[in-house]
């Protein structure tokens, strides 16, 4: 898949944001930290990347690569560097906003933009999610089209549950429920929003500060629900597949293959 287009929408969100309150756009560097913005209250501008047709891409709904490579070695590449890559353009986004935010005003006056990388968070893990699904019907196509023997399609089978499940699966609950959201937390809701209890007058601060645990916990528990809901599917399916290719029933295995197509395609649209 081409390069989700988060980075590029949260900063038009920051820049319009800036430019509303008279501020002037600065390029910043992604330093994966606040420590550049520490000791300032003025609001930092995050970078603007090129847009890419991935905009089209989520106006019309989501959308999946179908793999086209002809071995499993080349498939478990594809499926590792795709998900690495993901990962590490949402890593790369939040770095860059919280390097742009380092006080309680500079999140005031940025708030659009981390509404948005919540909600851009939320919609990569649901894409990255039906890639997933789709990987795990290319692994069954791949292996079932194959002149081998039912045995061993059973067992290469396998590598769906390895690679797609078991491997993918926990890189994207370490890396996004239990990683970037977690360092949200610390950074947000317990670090530059609870650092305003002493300069703004209550209200005000404690407005903002359940806002933010909000915003969080609502991510969060959607995360969890796109990541679950995935895993529960592919292992459906590569249970499924599995019994049909031990039970040597091709037609079964082409349903199923079929049926949970089907299934990714409505994602697609929803």
């Amino acid at each position: 898949m081409k390069k989700n287009l988060l980075t590029g929408f949260l900063a038009v969100i920051v820049a319009a944001s800036l430019a509303g309150c008279g501020g002037s756009p600065a390029s910043t560097t992604n330093t994966g930290g606040n420590d550049a913005a520490a000791n300032s209250d003025t609001p930092q501008t995050v970078p603007q990347d090129q847009s890419t047709d991935d905009e089209d891409d989520i106006a019309d709904g989501q959308s999946t690569v179908h793999s086209s490579v002809d071995s499993l070695d080349e498939l478990k590449a594809e499926v590792e560097g795709y998900v690495e890559s993901q990962l590490t353009d949402i890593r790369s986004t939040y770095d860059t906003l919280v390097a742009s935010i380092g006080s309680y005003d500079a999140y005031v006056q940025n708030i659009d933009s981390v509404e948005a990388f919540y909600d851009g968070v939320i919609t990569n893990t649901s894409s990255i999610c039906v890639q997933l699904r789709q990987y795990s019907i290319d692994y069954a196509n791949l292996i079932v089209s194959t002149d081998e023997k039912y045995s061993d399609q059973y067992d290469d089978l396998e590598e769906i549950y390895d690679v797609v499940y078991d491997d993918a699966g926990e890189q994207i609950y370490d890396e996004i429920y239990d990683g970037v959201l977690s360092d949200a937390y610390d950074d947000f809701y317990d670090g530059v929003v609870a650092d305003g209890y002493d300069t703004v007058p209550y209200d005000d601060w404690s407005d903002v500060h359940s806002q933010e645990y909000d915003l969080w916990s609502d991510t969060r528990s959607d995360v969890y629900d796109l990541w679950s809901d995935c895993r529960s599917d592919i292992y459906d399916f590569w249970s499924d597949v599995r019994s049909d290719v031990y039970s040597e029933d091709d037609e079964d295995t082409q349903n199923d293959i079929a049926d949970f197509q089907e299934d990714v395609n409505d994602l697609m649209t929803e």
